[in-house]
């Protein structure tokens, strides 16, 4: 059971539902988080009936702008949501003996309300407790090869902010498969979606990817998170781990000797 991350630039087209649904039966997704759906009130509580997952947090859209939707399927998953803005909505996920947390992430195009976004992110970095993981639309980049067609490939200043925020809060990018690039208007492309984890989400999903899909309606590609047995569970087994003291232990070199003859080496 896989999560879906899409920023669909509008929600409110006829085949919107459908095209959801066939991503969801497709990829086998359970929780599935759309940014920027532009509509609200009851007009996104129908649209959101049509798709096939039976539970859902809405934070409208300001008119024509914004709008973020949590969907989930509540007989596979357990989700507590914790906060929200306009920009983020905080879950908990309880399916686990290890609760852990999920951050959907639309980040404001302007620079100033992004750093309003930094800064409740590198808050909320100091209060959870445990894996976490954050995905979605930041609309910056990390690194200057994430992005193509521009005049000048040099980091601006939103994203150093970025840059900041990630390296502040101890965050992985742990990569993806696909295109390299997540949006593209006329001839500039760029990698504004992605996921981003602390250390403990990464040992306890080791195995977790991330694939950047064919683009469809938006002009941005929507991201998987696959886990490897289709449902994340807890580590069986501790990662090794090499101590350099061991190396100066007077019995080490019999040790190892000793060790590796008995393996038949």
């Amino acid at each position: 059971m896989n999560f879906l991350c899409w920023n669909c630039t509008g929600a409110g087209a006829k085949g919107f539902a459908p095209l959801v649904n066939d991503l969801i039966r497709t990829h086998d997704v359970g929780l599935i988080c759309l940014l920027e759906t532009h509509i609200s009130g009851n007009r996104a509580v129908n649209v959101t009936r049509r798709i096939k997952l039976d539970k859902n947090f809405l934070v409208h859209a300001n008119g024509q702008s914004g709008g973020l939707w949590c969907l989930w399927d509540s007989s596979k998953w357990n989700i507590e949501v914790i906060y929200h803005t306009s920009q983020f909505i905080h879950l908990k996920i309880l399916n686990d003996s290890l609760p852990w947390f999920v951050t959907m992430v639309y980040a404001s195009p302007h620079l100033q309300e992004r750093s309003t976004l930094w800064n409740n992110l590198t808050r909320l970095a100091q209060i959870v407790d445990g894996p976490w993981n954050l995905m979605g639309d930041f609309n910056v980049v990390l690194r200057p090869h994430e992005r193509m067609g521009s005049a000048t490939t040099r980091i601006n200043r939103g994203d150093i902010a970025f840059n900041n925020f990630v390296n502040q809060c101890n965050l992985l990018d742990i990569g993806f498969t696909g295109s390299p690039f997540t949006w593209k208007r006329g001839q500039l492309f760029e990698r504004l979606d992605r996921s981003l984890e602390n250390y403990d989400w990464r040992i306890q999903f080791h195995e977790a990817s991330i694939i950047h899909l064919n683009p469809l309606k938006s002009d941005h590609v929507p991201l998987l998170l696959r886990f490897a047995d289709n449902f994340p569970r807890r580590p069986t087994r501790r990662p090794f781990k090499f101590e350099a003291s061991w190396l100066t232990h007077e019995d080490f070199p019999q040790l190892m000797k000793r060790e590796w003859n008995a393996n038949g080496q």
